[in-house]
């Protein structure tokens, strides 16, 4: 009957402190995109084992910089679990490189009460009998015989206590793609390398993928992670994030605009303006989303009629006063106005309307000067040199910027 007890203890234990069935390098893994690469040999993954997050983060930031790509994490907290076990979710997700961090986390200690049945008990008494008989008319005889009863005793149930220990650990992996195809791909999404100043960036990175594992219906945690993919000028891969966060929430404005400005800098501009007009139907006086959909179709497209339209319907509605949030630009409203002005510059020059494309350019350059944006408005004056040598406006706006300094 004892022989059980370790057996239960130890399931006890198990139970207890958060023990399952698969490694938690794949129980816990959250994916981070859902980029395909050639498949990888166990034997070619490579595990690096770190004694911090902090060690780890450095690290990460690291292979970042030299061209990794990150594939997913895996992050708990339970029993010790051998780092090469990463392994096999490594090549379940084609990662060839895992970087792992595993510290002390805590002690669980208890007591774990186990019971022990006593079985009940039955007892048999047996008497015996016996005698001699006779009747008035002379018969005579004899007899003999025996009689049992039962007493039984029920079962019962006792308990022992048997202390426990348990040491706990905290585990972070993070999954890595770390060789030529993976820089192959950042050089054709024309990715920049991430310089060391963006490792806190890289750390505000883990602490939202961290928070997508336990809280996966929440739209805003792909948002985020998206808006840092887009800082590091990883267009794919926050392309990704936000529909991610669209199948989440498809009226998410925010994270709308955030793709359609992910599509538009990978040059995929059916998909931008299909977005930005989807955005327009829930919020149809956004300026940003006219400006930008006037952008999108007129180098995208070189779709004049459409771009004209958003540019003008754009100044339009830049004519209500604090349309536009607080942002770090002098005049907000009037900026933006010189920003469709030097658009509709573009398409009249196009069309060889030279007059009213400097005059939209001269426009557009007034507006800088007034928003103290000097590098732009010479911008308007080489666009008039360029595109109207003859007009005095260039000349005219020159004049005007030197007496504003």
């Amino acid at each position: 009957m004892h022989s059980k007890l370790p057996f239960l203890c130890i399931s006890l234990i198990l139970s207890l402190t958060g023990c399952v069935t698969r490694p938690g390098y794949e129980s816990f893994y959250t994916p981070l995109t859902n980029l395909t690469f050639s498949a990888v040999n166990y034997s070619d993954v490579v595990v690096q084992l770190y004694r911090t997050d902090e060690e780890l983060l450095f690290a990460y930031g690291q292979k970042l910089r030299e061209g990794a790509i990150g594939l997913g994490s895996a992050g708990w907290d339970g029993p010790y679990t051998d780092p090469d076990k990463a392994k096999w979710r490594a090549v379940m997700v084609d990662a060839n490189l895992v970087l792992v961090s595993i510290s002390p986390s805590g002690t669980q200690t208890g007591v774990l009460p186990l019971p022990v049945y006593n079985p009940g008990s039955t007892t048999t008494y047996t008497t015996h009998n016996s005698g001699s008989i006779s009747t008035y008319g002379g018969a005579r005889g004899s007899y003999s015989g025996q009689s049992t009863t039962y007493a039984t005793t029920p079962g019962s149930t006792t308990y022992s206590y048997v202390p426990y220990s348990v040491q706990r650990y905290h585990h972070w992996a993070v999954f890595l793609r770390h060789d030529k195809e993976s820089a192959n791909l950042i050089s054709q999404a024309n990715c920049l390398p991430i310089s060391k100043e963006d490792d806190a960036e890289i750390l505000r990175l883990r602490m939202i993928t961290a928070a997508s594992s336990t809280n996966t219906t929440n739209d805003f945690v792909h948002a985020e992670i998206g808006d840092i993919y887009m800082r590091y000028l990883h267009y794919l891969e926050a392309i990704d994030q936000y529909q991610h966060g669209l199948r989440i929430n498809p009226r998410n404005a925010y994270i709308m605009s955030q793709l359609g400005s992910a599509f538009y800098q990978q040059r995929m501009y059916d998909d931008a303006i299909l977005q930005y007009n989807a955005l327009l139907e829930i919020a149809p006086d956004n300026v940003f989303t006219h400006i930008d959909l006037a952008a999108c179709c007129y180098f995208g497209k070189r779709d004049y009629i459409n771009a004209e339209m958003h540019w003008k319907t754009a100044l339009k509605l830049l004519q209500t006063p604090n349309i536009i949030p607080q942002v770090r630009i002098n005049n907000p409203e009037r900026f933006f106005k010189g920003k469709c002005y030097w658009g509709l510059a573009l398409i009249c020059y196009d069309k060889k309307n030279l007059s009213e494309g400097s005059d939209n350019a001269y426009q557009a350059g007034r507006v800088f000067v007034d928003c103290k944006e000097k590098p732009n408005a010479l911008k308007m004056v080489d666009l008039i040199k360029t595109n109207d040598p003859t007009s005095p406006l260039s000349a005219k706006l020159t004049d005007c910027i030197y007496k504003n300094e």
